[in-house]
């Protein structure tokens, strides 16, 4: 594809996957594989925990998407996970719900996954069906 502005420009070089690329280190190859599996993981279990609990209808990945576990060839919206153990949740309620023990209910599916802090954001309420 020619550039827009007529000057041609190297591609950025591809930074390592996985959390170590993402926090701005180098990857290391030997152990990256094995966080990024952990981290797999993790995050797909919090969405899991999170979804089974009965007043949430979805997660939600923010006004722009920038709620999410990003892993390689895929994504997982509405929750971060930090390397701490920590994650944040964004969730669209049921019409009708208690906001208070439903988001209670959702920190601590989510706790009993990373067992760290966890943050939850109410971002919609789902429009009764």
């Amino acid at each position: 594809m020619p550039p827009i502005d007529g000057v041609d420009r190297e591609p950025a070089p591809a930074r390592g996957g996985g959390l170590a690329g993402a926090q701005g280190a180098p990857a290391d190859p030997q152990t990256e594989p094995a966080v990024r599996e952990e981290h797999d993981d993790v995050s797909d279990r919090v969405l899991a925990a999170v979804l089974a609990v009965p007043e949430v209808r979805d997660v939600h990945a923010g006004v722009v998407g920038e709620v999410a576990t990003y892993l390689p060839g895929r994504r997982v919206n509405g929750v971060r996970v930090s390397e701490e153990g920590d994650a944040e949740v964004h969730v669209v309620l049921e019409f009708g719900s208690s906001i208070q023990e439903a988001t209670d209910r959702v920190r601590a599916a989510a706790r009993g996954v990373v067992g760290g802090r966890v943050d939850v954001t109410v971002e919609d309420v789902a429009a009764p069906s």
